[in-house]
């Protein structure tokens, strides 16, 4: 029917101001069900917040030991006594309220529920209860009979945070120059999403979002750069043109002021391939040049070995010496 996964405590919680009305009162002393379920926190006749560890020696206590008394300690053996009678009350206590009063009527009703409701997956009582609270039914009709909802997915709460806690965040992340992401902060509270944050406080979220869209929005704004003038890069390509030797138009681009080329085989066009076809010219004269040079020397080669036999080519004697070593 229900998930046990963080269905009942790993350690004991009671109401010490139910322990004494029973005491003083002459009725047995026992520990309800009720206070086993971790999705119940508050009391729901006195109204107050479970306790967890003792008074006398701060330690919490085990489900099951072979010292447990109810009502007592089960390691000092001293009684849970009520430490203060008035606790701050904070606004959460209706929902608190609620939801103990919900897992009573269903462990009242539990000998003759029975779940006719074929669930994808076996709800955990944490879900269960947040899909009650936002349909505003009980647990005994939500496993009894199909609820038609409009949203199709049920809330997974793994835990819930105090309001205070969660709104103290939100306004020191507004208050920062530039806020945090939301779900950055929601994985600092413990939630794996900003959902549950927007639920509840949906104004603040709405302007932390705002705040930190416009300031990175500024932040990001590049200044205005002044384009370079056309008159200004036609000179210096009009002034590489005419130069001698080979024009590097990456470096052109730089001395006006151009992060790139681009410029070039846009608006000047023609310039850009005078100076390609200048580049090409003067790189076929310093070919014709070494090609000259080679032949000049091959032919002085020739002429040396016609009229000295005994002298071998500078390329044969060069193979000697490297042989000889």
């Amino acid at each position: 029917m229900i998930d046990r996964v963080h269905l009942l405590r790993t350690n004991r919680a009671w109401c010490s101001s139910c322990y004494e009305s029973w005491r003083s009162s002459g009725h047995p002393v026992y520990e309800p069900l009720l206070w086993m379920f971790q999705v119940v926190t508050l009391c729901h006749d006195h109204r107050r917040p479970l306790d967890s560890t003792c008074p006398s020696c701060g330690r919490k206590q085990y489900v099951f030991s072979s010292k447990s008394r109810p009502g007592h300690c089960s390691r000092c053996q001293s009684w849970l006594r009520r430490v203060h009678d008035v606790d701050a009350i904070n606004h959460d206590v209706a929902e608190q309220l609620r939801t103990a009063e919900m897992v009573a009527d269903l462990l009242a009703a539990s000998p003759c529920t029975r779940n006719h409701v074929r669930w994808r997956n076996i709800p955990r009582i944490d879900s269960l209860v947040a899909f009650c609270r936002t349909q505003n039914v009980s647990l005994i009709r939500a496993l009894a009979e199909p609820i038609n909802s409009e949203r199709r997915r049920l809330w997974y709460v793994h835990h819930r945070v105090p309001s205070s806690i969660v709104e103290q965040a939100l306004q020191t992340a507004l208050q920062a120059t530039t806020p945090a992401p939301l779900p950055a902060l929601a994985n600092q509270l413990g939630y794996r999403a900003d959902a549950s944050l927007r639920h509840r406080f949906p104004e603040l979220c709405r302007q932390i979002a705002t705040k930190r869209r416009a300031t990175l929005k500024v932040s990001r704004r590049r200044s205005h750069v002044m384009p370079v003038p056309r008159d200004r890069v036609e000179r210096a390509l009009v002034e590489a043109l005419n130069k001698g030797g080979l024009t590097n138009l990456r470096t052109v681009a730089a001395s006006v002021g151009l992060s790139s080329t681009r410029r070039f085989y846009k608006d000047f066009r023609n310039l850009r391939l005078a100076v390609v076809a200048k580049n090409r010219e003067i790189r076929k004269q310093r070919v014709h040049v070494i090609a000259n040079t080679t032949k000049l020397s091959q032919g002085s080669d020739e002429n040396d070995r016609r009229w000295n036999p005994g002298v071998k080519h500078r390329s044969c004697a060069a193979v000697d010496c490297r042989l000889v070593q």
